[in-house]
């Protein structure tokens, strides 16, 4: 028999009620919190997953405001939009260092092959800019290489030039090379590299749904005209020759230069447009 159970008493079994209803109670507070913060998070993610389903649908609907992150963004064939970046190459870390801008001015033309910008107003304006005001400048196809792949060939154009002349037109959003281009001239300029983005809006009113800092730097806004000479020989023209410090230009000699560009490039691989051979009639 042990101890306890000898003799006529027996161990008196002693409990603290009041600790015990202070422990359940402090136990069913905590699962009371931890239950409420269960709801608010399950909450959260509602909200969340909700907003991000309308983000979806507008997008699909085309009803994007044009632009996430520091990004222009690409128009696809499904009226939908792709951040495409900038231009870029898995082999190359540091473009900036492996090609740093030129000393000299540099000029890149960045432009869609469609809406007639290239024969209309990039060619005359690249040897504009080439043979009379005598700055380098770049044009895709007059600049590249046969054979030449076409990011490789433009990642050192877009690090080494000095401006960007961004021609702006109703398609320039649903042209992949042209979107990478801008993106690229964007992240120097945030970079303060030193590049001077120049762009020009051509048959377009504004830059809805093109990155707002792009708003901030039009160089040339809308001028109302639908004439390329027009707005080669009183707009652009006049203002590249000022952006490089070249001696002012009348309008006459003007258009005496591209009278000479028309002259020079009739009847060859390109054809002149109708508008720019109409130029001796212009006044």
């Amino acid at each position: 028999m042990c101890d306890y159970c000898a003799g006529d008493t027996a161990l008196p079994l002693e409990v603290d009620l009041d600790q015990a209803d202070n422990n359940s109670a402090e136990r069913l507070e905590e699962g009371q919190r931890i239950i409420l913060q269960q709801i608010l998070e399950m909450k959260e993610m509602v909200t969340k997953d909700r907003a991000v389903k309308k983000e979806n649908q507008a997008y699909l609907k085309n009803e994007y405001t044009g632009y996430r992150g520091s990004n222009t963004l690409l128009i696809m064939q499904d009226n939908t939009e792709k951040d495409v970046g900038e231009l870029s190459l898995d082999s190359i870390d540091n473009p900036e260092r492996l090609w740093p801008m030129s000393d000299d001015p540099y000029i890149f033309l960045s432009h869609t092959g469609r809406d007639d910008v290239k024969e209309e107003i990039a060619r005359p304006t690249y040897w504009f800019l080439t043979k009379v005001l005598r700055v380098k400048a770049f044009l895709d196809d007059l600049s590249l290489s046969p054979g030449e792949k076409v990011m490789e060939a433009l990642l050192p154009h877009a690090y080494k030039c000095t401006s960007a002349l961004v021609i702006l037109s109703p398609t320039f959003r649903e042209r992949e090379f042209c979107v990478r281009e801008l993106n690229t001239f964007m992240a120097r300029w945030r970079r303060k590299d030193g590049i001077r983005v120049l762009p020009a809006l051509w048959l377009m009113k504004n830059v809805d749904g093109y990155h707002p800092d792009v708003d901030g730097l039009i160089w040339i806004g809308n001028q109302g005209t639908k004439y390329c000479v027009k707005y080669m020989l009183q707009i652009l023209w006049p203002k590249l020759v000022r952006e490089f410090d070249r001696p002012e230009m009348s309008r006459t000699q003007l258009k005496e230069h591209l009278v000479e560009y028309v002259k020079l490039h009739r009847g060859g691989i390109h054809a002149i447009p109708p508008d720019l051979e109409d130029i001796a009639n212009y006044e």
